[in-house]
């Protein structure tokens, strides 16, 4: 009886160390995460003659680099790519994205994996972004 429960329990343990080898390894640091290019949508609303409507636009890119700066440029811009500095704020919870010394926006980080960043408010002021792979 006894040799059938340590088997049982070396099966588990082997069982579980290969299922812990096949999963992805993700970083667990909020900056590793974020440096990365970013695709996706941005949600903003807008307000003319008294009525507010929920647009969205398509984010070509969106770079975080490891030296606090980054770029960002959507489809519709008519206009060179958006260059500016990002800074992580309030404990990592929030990111603070200043493309000039007197203006800068601040979104609270909604959800961050390797595989989805939300930031912001999707139903008013935000982004949805997904990993574009180089």
């Amino acid at each position: 009886m006894k040799y059938n429960q340590i088997c049982s329990f070396c099966i588990l343990l082997i069982v579980g160390l290969l299922c812990n080898s096949c999963t992805e390894t993700t970083p667990s640091d909020t900056k590793e995460l974020l440096t990365r290019s970013w695709g996706g949508d941005q949600f903003f609303l807008v307000t003319v003659n008294d009525s507010t409507r929920r647009f969205r636009d398509m984010v070509a890119i969106l770079d975080f680099r490891n030296d606090g700066s980054y770029l960002f440029l959507k489809h519709t811009m008519s206009h060179p790519a958006e260059v500016g500095e990002w800074s992580l704020e309030d404990g990592e919870t929030k990111i603070k994205l200043s493309l000039t010394a007197d203006y800068s926006e601040i979104y609270d980080i909604t959800e961050l994996t390797s595989s989805l960043f939300i930031m912001g408010d999707t139903n008013s002021r935000g982004f949805k972004l997904f990993p574009i792979d180089q």
